[in-house]
């Protein structure tokens, strides 16, 4: 199995380092790892390996599918693709979008957020602040929320959730 490296970069004025161009549908054959201030999988895009991302912003856009694992660590993250192992994300905001798909299972450390999708395992849950879960949120085994300071949930839960929140409301969005 190949490990993915970009061959051709750019130097701007700032002598920051840029990649100068890859296809908007990209197929990668490999893991990637990625350093960078923005991180976008545009739509369209797979990767066959492991993504592992250090960022302050990322973005998986709807249609991208990562047939290994992704491990992020960013400021933002914004998710909707499709991952087909585990997600390993530790970030002060997320964003789980109605696309979004976890095969298996998602360990989250975040400061604040909104989830929708499908995780088809395990939530692994550690949310400094609010943790929001939407009608579409769905987990097919367990949810395990180490701790939310404020968790709204909304969705459904196939197995057993295990709870530790300060403030904790249900919210039905029919």
């Amino acid at each position: 199995k190949a490990n993915f490296i970009m061959p051709e970069f750019l130097a701007d004025k700032n002598n920051n380092f840029l990649i100068n161009s890859i296809n908007s549908k990209s197929k990668i054959y490999g893991n990637v790892y990625a350093l960078s201030d923005i991180v976008t999988v545009e739509s369209g895009s797979e990767i066959y390996g492991d993504l592992y991302i250090v960022a302050t912003q990322v973005n998986i856009e709807p249609n991208v599918v990562i047939h290994g694992n992704l491990f992020v660590t960013a400021s933002e993250v914004n998710l909707n693709g499709q991952i087909k192992l585990s997600a390993y994300i530790n970030s002060k905001d997320v964003n789980m979008n109605l696309y979004s798909y976890i095969d298996k299972d998602l360990y989250l450390n975040s400061q604040n957020a909104t989830l929708y999708g499908v995780i088809n395992r395990n939530a692994f849950l550690t949310i400094d602040n609010a943790l929001t879960t939407m009608s579409d949120f769905k987990v097919n085994q367990d949810l395990k929320v180490i701790f939310a300071k404020d968790f709204t949930f909304s969705g459904k839960i196939s197995g057993n959730a295990k709870i530790n929140a300060k403030n904790l409301s249900f919210k039905n969005e029919a």
